[in-house]
């Protein structure tokens, strides 16, 4: 396992723990699984194990509780900062800047919202939006509590409030001038105030927007004159750019571009798995007839589900549930069944940065089998780029499922390596239920 090793030296350096470092601290972690002498002879063993014990889950509150001891410059070390210190810090904030504890009328008190947020493991995208206006966050934090934080993509440019949000976050503006923003733009008709875009068709819109926040977010792009004129900085010119979102016909309500990349991935999965079952059949071709030749060409939903999870036990045809397993509280969103295949291709859910990242890593691991290195980063790079174009942010080893794929792929079989940990995961709740 030097080789091993050596990948990580140079990013993780000498093994220093830093407390408030999540990223760092979590490669570490899968440094030292991956050194173990006995790593390649009892991967799934060693990496259900780190799971269990040494991987750590990573709640929002700790994300939110991070910020505020930077933005405080608290001194004293952060595992000792009693909640108090949070509440007095946050609760100061939202009186500074005038922030409401919600965009919508609530009947709960700042007091309990704030004890909830401190306290909490995941919390809705208004809520980040909330805390980044009393906190006054520049709009590359509240893009990190998005992707990081909560796991889910970055800024809507679809959405009329989170282009409001966001072009209020470049500009310093408050929540309240937010919130006028919004009313001001449900009250405007479209049909008066389109005449500025009637020459320019809606890709050229949105591709201008979000252009021009890749650069705001660090992206390598860059705006003509001409470009940054044709939408503009002032409230004006984003109602105008939102009342012509208005005017279009967009029929799906989630991420077309996550869409078509999960779709993609689909496609050249069961591309793989077919090549795999084709060697199958010239193998069985005296024994089997026409007809079953022919159904057992085709590449179902179920086939991914079963390349993936082949060891989970199955309660009447469907995997078993997570609740049985021990590691259900991290895992259980995760999971890449049929049904959650058929429910994201139907469009009754958006695709997750979990889907394109389970999908691409069967992808990988089915094509790139000899070397656990070159199949690392081949993995590291492709997915990169995948959840980048989602606007979903770049893989995340501090979060527990994604550092659990990495350190699959890093095994000699990683699709084994993946179902058996999960085998493993409902054996151990039933043994630990057996000795109660």
């Amino acid at each position: 396992m030097n080789i091993l090793t050596n990948m990580f030296s140079p990013i993780y350096g000498n093994n220093k723990v830093n407390t408030i470092d999540f990223t760092r601290n979590a490669g570490i972690s899968l440094q030292s699984l991956v050194h173990k002498k006995d790593f390649s002879d009892r991967d799934s063993e060693l990496i259900f194990r780190y799971l269990r014990e040494q991987a750590t889950y990573i709640p929002f509150s700790l994300y939110l509780r991070r910020y505020i001891y930077k933005r405080a410059n608290i001194s004293i070390a952060f595992e000792s900062v009693p909640d108090k210190t949070y509440y007095e810090v946050l609760k100061e904030c939202f009186n500074e800047t005038h922030t409401p504890g919600s965009f919508h009328k609530t009947s709960t008190t700042l007091k309990v919202l704030i004890d909830g947020w401190l306290k909490a493991s995941s919390v809705s995208r208004e809520s980040v939006f909330i805390l980044g206006f009393a906190l006054k966050m520049p709009v590359e934090e509240v893009s990190l509590f998005l992707t990081r934080a909560i796991c889910d993509y970055d800024f809507n440019f679809n959405n009329p409030e989170e282009v409001i949000y966001w072009h209020c976050y470049r500009n310093n503006f408050s929540a309240s001038h937010a919130i006028e923003l919004l009313d001001q733009y449900t009250k405007t008709n479209a049909d008066s105030s389109y005449n500025k875009y009637n020459n320019i068709s809606y890709e050229d819109i949105s591709a201008t927007f979000l252009t021009k926040h890749q650069v705001s977010w660090g992206g390598e792009l860059t705006l003509t004159i001409s470009e940054r004129n044709r939408i503009g900085d002032t409230d004006h010119d984003i109602i105008n750019y939102l009342l012509a979102l208005r005017l279009r016909n967009r029929k799906y309500k989630y991420s077309l571009t996550a869409f078509t990349q999960f779709r993609e991935l689909l496609c050249k999965v069961k591309e793989e798995l077919k090549k795999e079952r084709d060697e199958e059949l010239i193998m069985e071709e005296e024994l089997l007839s026409f007809e079953k030749k022919a159904a057992k060409k085709e590449i179902r939903d179920a086939d991914i589900e079963k390349a993936l999870y082949s060891a989970v036990p199955l309660v009447r045809g469907n995997l078993k549930n997570m609740s049985y397993s021990v590691l259900g509280k991290n895992f259980a969103k995760h999971r890449l069944t049929r049904q959650r295949i058929s429910r994201v291709l139907s469009g009754k859910s958006a695709v997750s940065r979990f889907d394109l990242i389970t999908m691409n890593f069967l992808l990988i691991a089915k094509r790139e089998l000899n070397d656990p290195i070159s199949r690392y980063k081949v993995f590291v790079s492709a997915t990169d780029d995948i959840l980048k174009k989602c606007f979903m942010g770049p893989l995340n080893i501090s979060n527990i499922y994604e550092a659990f794929i990495l350190a699959c792929l890093l095994t000699e079989d990683p699709i084994c390596s993946f179902s058996d940990v999960w085998e493993m995961a409902y054996e151990s709740m039933d043994t630990s239920s057996s000795t109660q």
